[in-house]
Parts: C-alpha cells; structure tokens; sequence
C-alpha cells in the first residue's frame, strides 16, 4: 500500500493524506487508525494520536504492536501507570520479548519500583543473556 511506502520513509504529510482516504473509505482500517496516531504523536498532537492509536487497539486488542504504540502515547503525556499496565498486558501476549521486558523495567524503574524493575531486567537476561542493557541496568541497581 502506498500509505506505507510513504509512513515508512517518515513522509508523514502524504501518509497521512492517504490515511485519511483509507479510512473515509474503511471507518473500520485500524492499521491505517493505528498509523494516523503514530503520526500525530511524532507531530506532538498527542491528544489525536491517543484516540486514534485506542480506536485502532479496539480493533486488535491482542496485538502488542498496536498496545506498544498505545504505550508509546501513554509514555508521552506523562501517563506512566497506564504505559505500565499496558506493557504487562504485552507481557502477557509475549513473555519472552526481552524489548518488551526491558521497556517494562524501565518504567517500573521510573516510578521507583525497583524491586518490579530488577525482576523484569532479570527476566530479560534469562531470556537474552548477551544483553547489555539489562545486564548493565541490573548491575546499576543491585
């Protein structure tokens, strides 16, 4: 699709002319939705992109793409319980995902859970022992 080309190449004014066809023609497009909010996220309408990238989710509430992207909103307006709860929500479709564990720790790390955010870092080592970030995440909060 050609939308993709263009959100691909980050020429997010003609994705989004064509994202917004897609959708006048199909009120149900939830990929052309989900990339409409990543798109007015990245232009700092923040407000726009949560709705879209919710409708979208509506649509493929088990898609942790679409749940990360969600996530990704919720992150940047300061909405860091609802960014955590949608990431265990990730977790639970792909626990093995050491960029899903290690985002997760980030986040507990953040709101001052540490004990949360060594257990996810742990968990991620477990799965990837090669990964510098949680080995090194981990050691900075034993």
């Amino acid at each position: 699709m050609l939308a993709d080309h263009y959100f691909n190449l980050k020429h997010y004014k003609r994705a989004l002319t064509l994202l917004k066809k897609l959708l006048d023609h199909d009120k149900d497009n939830h990929r052309a939705m989900r990339q409409m909010g990543e798109i007015y996220l990245s232009n700092g309408d923040a407000k726009t992109a949560e709705i879209m990238i919710e409708q979208a989710v509506k649509h493929q509430q088990n898609n942790p793409k679409y749940l990360y992207s969600l996530v990704d909103v919720k992150y940047n307006t300061e909405k860091i319980d609802d960014a955590i709860y949608l990431m265990e929500k990730i977790l639970k479709l792909r626990p093995t995902n050491t960029e899903y564990l290690i985002a997760t720790a980030m986040l507990y790390e953040q709101v001052g859970k540490i004990d949360r955010a060594r257990k996810h870092y742990a968990t991620a080592l477990a799965y990837d022992p090669d990964s510098p970030t949680a080995r090194k995440k981990l050691k900075e909060l034993q």
